[in-house]
């Protein structure tokens, strides 16, 4: 990993000696399970010009978030490894909900 831009004197946990420690916020824009690949290819490109626009990185910039993108399907493959890895955690741990 690297340093984050906003805070580039703070160590990442791997330079600290923390080694396996990947913790990131993201977020995702969710459809329907079977949309038409059409229609995601679409919605898939309307979201990019809009991640893309100057002020939207401007704004982002200024909460210290990076935009990074993705396809449809890494998007896809990065959400079952996340519940997958946090699931673990939460079995783990004993948490149940409220």
């Amino acid at each position: 990993m690297k340093r984050v831009s906003a805070l580039p004197e703070v160590p990442t946990f791997e330079e600290s000696g923390v080694t396996g420690m990947i913790v990131t916020n993201w977020f995702g824009v969710f459809a329907p399970a079977r949309l038409p690949q059409g229609t995601l290819a679409k919605l898939h490109k309307a979201v990019l010009d809009v991640m893309r626009a100057p002020d939207v990185r401007a704004k982002f910039a200024n909460l210290s978030l990076e935009i990074t993108t993705t396809t449809p399907q890494e998007f896809e493959t990065h959400l079952k490894s996340e519940l997958a890895r946090w699931g673990k955690v939460v079995k783990a741990a004993g948490i149940k909900p409220d």
